[in-house]
């Protein structure tokens, strides 16, 4: 019978405690397992299926342990199903939790990824509380009692000009959609993707937490939002903060001529299937999610939050009879400079063309 190594496991190493160590990760039951050079050397010989008698015999060319210590050592992955029989290895591959998802997210090389979603999901939290919280109340405790959690959202204090917005639990859609004006949709949109619609108090010492119709991890909500108004006829522009509370448009000193616009958002204003007639930007900040995320997954979560506020977006857009067109295409550090911001704390990510859906012309 040939045996082989199993399509599940992943050989890595990985630096802890300043010493470098082999490390087999098994996908199919969420488990790792510390290993030597010699355990490597031996299981490198079932990378290509092979019978238990030859991969023993080239594994005891390459490394200084006995036969019987080597059966020993298979006998122990194969119990572990690190090593199995090669005309199951696929058959298991399929069976695991996704049917085929390796294979289907490979087609758009998303290979990787795929493997470290059959790792990860449903992981079993690392503290053994119930809810897996209990080591994250603490160490945020201790943060907090040195600087309290208090950064929820952005104020735009030196704004004169403000265009106040509805709370999303005051939009009307019925008298929206009857009276069909573009102005009033798109207020009515920013105040559903943007406005607070529920609180909580902080578990720690800091402001109550917000939550917004996009769902944002530990509610944290790094994602600020800016509005654009074209006036095409004129060839015109006004610039806004979407200031989540107060809920408004606060206007920003920005430059006014469109052909400005043209520059920045070339991809927008030029692919969109319809006539863009407002902008929206969206911004991480990324401090806001830092504070309870402190590790390099950070620069991951701000971009699912992004992700979750452009569905959003998206979503409530169709049902104002308004048609979006998003696109990462943009010049950043000029448009991070027309909004006032530093980018090393907050950066512009996407930026969604919104217009009438009889505008479209495609």
């Amino acid at each position: 019978m040939l045996f082989t190594l199993a399509h599940s496991a992943k050989i890595t190493r990985i630096l802890f405690d300043a010493e470098w160590s082999w490390v087999i990760e098994d996908a199919s039951n969420y488990s790792s397992y510390e290993v030597t050079d010699n355990d490597v050397v031996m299981l490198c010989q079932f990378a290509v299926a092979t019978t238990l008698l030859c991969g023993v015999a080239e594994a005891s060319r390459h490394t200084n342990l006995d036969q019987e210590s080597l059966f020993n050592k298979i006998a122990y992955f194969i119990e572990r199903n690190i090593i199995v029989p090669a005309s199951d290895n696929k058959s298991r591959l399929r069976s695991e939790r996704s049917p085929d998802l390796v294979e289907k997210w490979s087609e758009f090389g998303w290979a990787a990824a795929a493997n470290y979603h059959r790792y990860c999901y449903d992981f079993p939290f690392h503290e053994n509380d119930e809810d897996g919280l209990l080591g994250t109340r603490t160490a945020m405790e201790a943060y907090s009692a040195i600087v309290p959690d208090c950064d929820r959202f952005k104020v735009t204090n030196d704004s004169s000009d403000v265009v106040a917005l509805v709370n999303p639990y005051d939009v009307d859609f019925d008298e929206i959609l009857l009276n069909d004006n573009y102005s009033a949709n798109v207020h009515a949109l920013l105040s559903l993707s943007f406005g607070v619609v529920k609180k909580i108090p902080c578990p720690w010492k800091g402001e109550p937490l917000c939550f917004r119709t996009s769902p944002s991890g530990g509610a944290r909500h790094p994602t600020e939002g800016y509005y654009i108004s074209l006036d095409q006829a004129r060839c015109e522009s006004r610039w806004f903060h979407i200031q989540v509370e107060p809920l408004c448009l606060a206007r920003l000193c920005a430059p006014a001529d469109i052909s400005i616009l043209h520059k920045l958002f070339p991809r927008h204003l030029s692919e969109a299937p319809f006539l863009a007639k407002s902008l929206i930007v969206l911004t991480s900040v990324w401090t806001r999610n830092m504070y309870r995320y402190r590790e390099p997954r950070t620069f991951r979560s701000v971009h699912m939050d992004i992700g979750h506020m452009a569905a959003t977006i998206e979503a409530i857009a169709s049902r104002l009879n308004l048609s979006t067109y998003a696109h990462y295409g943009f010049l950043e550090s000029d448009l991070a400079e027309f909004l006032g911001i530093d980018m090393i704390f907050e950066s512009p990510q996407m930026v969604i063309a919104v217009g009438s859906k009889e505008s479209n012309v495609l």
